[in-house]
């Protein structure tokens, strides 16, 4: 389960409805703690990432709330962070925390780059990276296939591997 931060879909925790996310940072606040923590305890399989991290208070919201990672996107988005402002972000962090880096795209040895400077544990190929992609990455990666682009378990079964993100 992934909450993308700034999407029309979203929810918005401080007003208690969808469709938020125009503000600075997600806006979240200690009643999303309680959000995912019966989350979490409803469905002991599911991790839960939260995407879209633009500022340290967030990230410690979101880590304090209980998700197993947060995600910080570096491909074209309003949400799209420097790898400087990742890394001082990262830095602060719990170390259980898994911190996702979002690429589209990229060349592997860029996204090898980033996740290494921004202190990244894993990384989200949110594009059309193939296979060897995702193995020429020295980090842990997580392929997002879309389900609205059809045949999606015929490509999660090409993809092979059981760890995917679909959205």
């Amino acid at each position: 389960v992934a909450f993308h931060a700034g999407r029309k879909n979203d929810f918005d925790t401080e007003k208690g409805r969808r469709g938020g996310g125009k503000e600075e940072g997600l806006g979240l606040d200690r009643r999303f703690h309680h959000h995912l923590k019966d989350l979490a305890e409803a469905l002991p399989m599911i991790r839960v990432k939260i995407c879209g991290i633009t500022n340290h208070r967030d990230a410690v919201v979101a880590a304090d709330a209980g998700a197993d990672a947060v995600g910080f996107v570096f491909a074209e988005s309003p949400r799209r962070l420097t790898v400087d402002a990742a890394r001082r972000i990262v830095r602060k962090l719990p170390a259980f925390l898994h911190k996702v880096g979002v690429f589209y795209n990229a060349a592997p040895a860029d996204v090898a780059m980033i996740a290494r400077s921004a202190g990244l544990t894993w990384v989200q190929l949110h594009g059309d990276e193939s296979k060897a992609d995702a193995r020429a990455i020295p980090f842990p990666s997580v392929k997002m296939f879309g389900v609205s682009e059809g045949r999606v378990v015929e490509r999660v079964r090409r993809w092979g591997d059981p760890l995917v993100l679909l959205e």
